[in-house]
This record gives structure tokens, C-alpha cells and sequence, in this order.
């Protein structure tokens, strides 16, 4: 798949002005020559310069040596803080590292379009897994609302007092209940005991609190005994 724009598809090498503008256009990414440099000289695909014919003077150490014609980019920096196109260039030689500074204008960098179109590869790649993160966190963060929202729904429901007429029917059905289940009544904690046994036998969850049973089965009775009375 070419990733490179069509324009710059028949160029055997791209300076670096073409490179940063297919960079960009291509997988949206701004990034300067420096940046660009060092990112294919990491992948195994490096830029190149090409050292004018009488030699400049490279470094390393104490030590000098003249290199001329095409090198290959080992590591690239800004070689000015205060001028973007002055860089700080790397090549190997012989397994040493041996570093000048360059002028841009004068001697470009160059680089393959091979090296760019895995490049751009790269980054499309991220910004398509950068993508699918986002929207991930967007619905794990939409599931945290809607969950947030029933949990309060549900509190509200069940901190909602019953109605009189719903808390009346709701007494008469445990003392209907009670009565034809055997209890008597006359001992509300001891019948508390007895269902909490029997719902544990049936595998059944009742309330847990001490004595909240007793108080249903409490106002099950005083209701029932109010309304014969009446």
C-alpha cells in the first residue's frame, strides 16, 4: 500500500521539506526535520546528507577526520537553539560515532520514500489504536453514567417510605402470612429466629438486621388487631 501522497511517488529521495509535508499529510502528524531524522534512523531506514566533495571535518573525541559524499544519518539534533536550520548530525564510521553540524540550506537531508511510506505506516497505526482507546474510554466512561444513574434510582426506591395504603396492605398480607405459617405472634423475636432458619433451609435472603423481622411481624399484629377493634 502506498501511504506516500501521489506527487512525491516517481522521486527517488524526498529533502526534507518534501518529507515533512508528506508526513503531514499523510498521517497527520507534525514533526520537524530533526524529529524526523532520528525517527528513521531508529527504524533501521536512515536519512542521508551528502558532504560536499572537498570533505568537512567530523569528530569524535579528540580526534578529526574528513568525510565526503553520502552518509548515512545516525542520529540528528538541533545543532542552534536560536537557528532551525542548523543540525547536529551523526554518522558511523568503522563503528565509531563522529558528529558536525550542518547547514540545512546548503546540505540538505534527504530521505528514501521506503523509509517514509514505514513511517507513516507507523503512524497511522497509532493514531488508528489512539483512536480505538478513545472511543473505548468514551463508552467505559458513558457505562460508568448509566450504571451510576440506576445505582441512585435504586437508592431513591428503596430509601422511598411505602405509602400508608401500601404499607397497610403490606401488614395485612406478613399477618395472613404468619398466621397460616404457624406463628402466633405472642413472641416476634423468637419468630424472627424461626423464619430467619427457614428462609436459610430454602436458600431464601430475608432482611439481616436484629429485630427487623420482629417490627414487621409487630405492625403486622397491631394493624390486625386495630382493624377487628374498628
Amino acid at each position: 500500500m502506498n501511504y506516500l501522497p501521489a506527487k512525491y511517488l516517481l522521486l527517488k529521495r524526498l529533502d526534507q521539506y518534501q518529507a515533512i509535508q508528506a508526513i503531514a499529510e499523510s498521517a497527520s502528524v507534525d514533526l520537524d526535520v530533526f524529529t524526523l531524522a532520528q525517527a528513521c534512523a531508529d527504524a533501521g531506514k536512515p536519512a542521508t546528507v551528502d558532504l560536499p566533495q572537498t570533505g568537512i571535518s567530523m569528530r569524535h573525541g579528540g580526534n578529526n577526520r574528513d568525510f565526503r559524499g553520502a552518509q548515512s544519518i545516525a542520529t540528528a539534533r538541533k545543532g542552534n537553539p536560536y537557528n532551525d536550520l542548523i543540525a547536529s548530525i551523526t554518522i558511523e564510521a568503522e563503528g565509531l560515532p563522529w558528529e558536525a553540524s550542518i547547514d540545512l540550506r546548503s546540505q540538505p537531508i534527504w530521505f528514501a520514500p521506503a523509509s517514509l511510506e514505514a513511517l507513516i505506516a507507523q503512524l497511522r497505526g497509532a493514531n488508528a489504536e489512539t483512536n480505538e482507546l478513545r472511543q473505548l474510554r468514551y463508552e467505559l466512561e458513558q457505562e460508568r453514567i448509566t450504571r451510576q444513574s440506576l445505582e441512585v434510582e435504586l437508592t431513591a426506591l428503596r430509601e422511598k417510605p411505602l405509602e400508608p395504603r401500601e404499607r397497610a396492605s403490606l401488614e395485612r398480607l406478613v399477618y395472613v402470612l404468619a398466621i397460616e405459617a404457624g406463628y402466633r405472634l405472642i413472641k416476634p423475636h423468637a419468630d424472627e429466629q424461626n423464619i430467619i432458619e427457614a428462609a436459610a433451609r430454602h436458600c431464601a435472603k430475608v432482611p439481616a438486621g436484629k429485630g427487623t423481622i420482629a417490627k414487621f411481624l409487630e405492625a403486622a399484629k397491631t394493624r390486625a388487631e386495630s382493624e377487628r377493634e374498628s
